[in-house]
């Protein structure tokens, strides 16, 4: 397989994952003590450089659907 196709899948992957947890846990992640858990996935930019876009457009994307729409609970 190519290597930017690999890059891809990873950053794209990261970026789901990074978009779930933070669905699974918005009531926590929003509320008056902001706890957010998929920020764990942040060490992952140290072992991967796939990662850094992977966080940033899965953050973009959460940042976007909380903004928009919070009747997903």
């Amino acid at each position: 397989m190519n290597k930017k196709i690999k890059y891809i899948i990873k950053s794209s992957l990261i970026a789901a994952i990074y978009f779930i947890l933070s669905l699974i846990f918005v009531p926590t992640s929003y509320s008056l003590m902001q706890i957010r858990i998929s920020e764990c996935l942040s060490v992952l930019a140290y072992f991967t450089p796939a990662a850094i876009p992977g966080l940033a457009l899965g953050c973009l994307i959460q940042t976007f659907q909380v903004r928009l729409d919070l009747s997903i609970l």
